[in-house]
């Protein structure tokens, strides 16, 4: 039996990288600091929250705020229309009651999804009052923006947190970038999140390439364990409950998923150029809702894939035990 300690070291090293907001909030003493992680399983939540409890940054906050959603496939549907998901979310105060349910909203507000969000808080010594919620959910909506998680919404400045200032309160931004204003930024604010979405898109197109390579290979060891069985025993295949056979998951094609298909064969350095070409900011904002697009029908395939592999080895487990119990039965018969 394990104990709690070996438990969360045991999770804490599955747990999905988390990436640190570049800047922070310090008011009246009390620090702030966010970060966030990509996730699609409960299991991830529960590795992040491992790190919490063991990584001494996170052990040394007076309270460690998260909240989570991400999309999760409804039992017996096959992940082809978006009501065949829904969204698993949650939220953990870690002692700052209502801070996390605020979190939650703000995240939910903004149309995050699949990851989890950490503000971590330093009590300074002086009670803040409600602005400190503003600072947590202020935090939390900079830091999936920063990940690429959400796309920035026309006209609104980089970060609210400088607008969250209560009277009288010492606050203080902490390696927030000064000029955030012009065309120029607007451009290059735009390219990053083309590129994060494109490079995301390119690990799922990668990620549903290697589910499709172990579907053929389980389908080859369900046809052999499945003729043995009929064979041997008599049991038809389908009364095993064998999937059916895969059927590849329908991502369109346009100049967007073309120019992403094409970087992903040269590699990342390929992406810029794409971006580059496009003479106009409201160019690279299609592109970039485009790219959005795609990536969410790329998730809703890898996640088909998943669960038909995941039926597969199930079918294959239960193949081999009925071979064991024939072979059994013909030797002792």
């Amino acid at each position: 039996m394990k104990s709690k300690v070996e438990r969360n070291r045991y999770l804490a090293a599955s747990a999905p990288p988390l990436r640190r907001l570049s800047h922070e909030v310090l008011d009246r003493r009390s620090r702030f600091i966010a970060h966030t992680a990509r996730i699609r399983t409960r299991r991830e939540v529960l590795a992040v929250q491992a790190v919490l409890a063991t990584v001494p940054l996170f052990a040394s906050a007076t309270h460690n705020i998260h909240a989570w959603r991400f999309l999760k496939p409804v039992s017996g549907r096959d992940g082809s229309r978006p009501d065949d998901y829904i969204v698993d979310d949650g939220w953990e105060d870690d002692g700052e009651d209502g801070a996390g349910r605020r979190l939650w909203v703000a995240l939910r507000d903004a149309g995050a999804c699949d990851c989890i969000v950490v503000v971590s808080r330093w009590y300074g010594g002086t009670n803040l009052g409600p602005v400190r919620f503003e600072h947590i959910s202020n935090l939390g909506v900079a830091a999936v923006l920063d990940a690429g998680i959400i796309a920035p919404k026309a006209g609104a400045a980089a970060s609210d947190a400088a607008t969250s200032q209560a009277a009288g309160a010492q606050l203080a931004l902490i390696g927030q970038p000064q000029s955030e204003g012009g065309p120029q930024a607007e451009r290059d604010r735009t390219l990053r999140l083309i590129k994060a979405r494109t490079g995301s898109l390119q690990g799922y197109i990668k990620a549903i390439a290697k589910c499709e390579a172990q579907i053929e290979a389980n389908q080859q060891v369900i046809s052999v364990l499945g003729a043995k069985v009929a064979k041997d025993s008599g049991i038809e295949a389908v009364s095993l409950d064998i999937p059916p056979k895969y059927q590849a998951p329908h991502i369109p094609t346009n100049s967007t998923t073309t120019a992403t298909a094409a970087a992903s064969t040269e590699g990342t350095n390929a992406i810029p150029d794409i971006a580059s070409t496009m003479a106009t900011v409201e160019e690279m904002h299609q592109t970039l809702n485009e790219r959005e697009q795609w990536l969410q029908v790329a998730k809703m395939a890898l996640t088909r894939v998943q669960a038909c592999v995941e039926q597969q080895d199930a079918a294959i487990t239960r193949l081999s035990l009925a071979v064991a119990s024939s072979g059994r039965r013909r030797g002792t018969g």
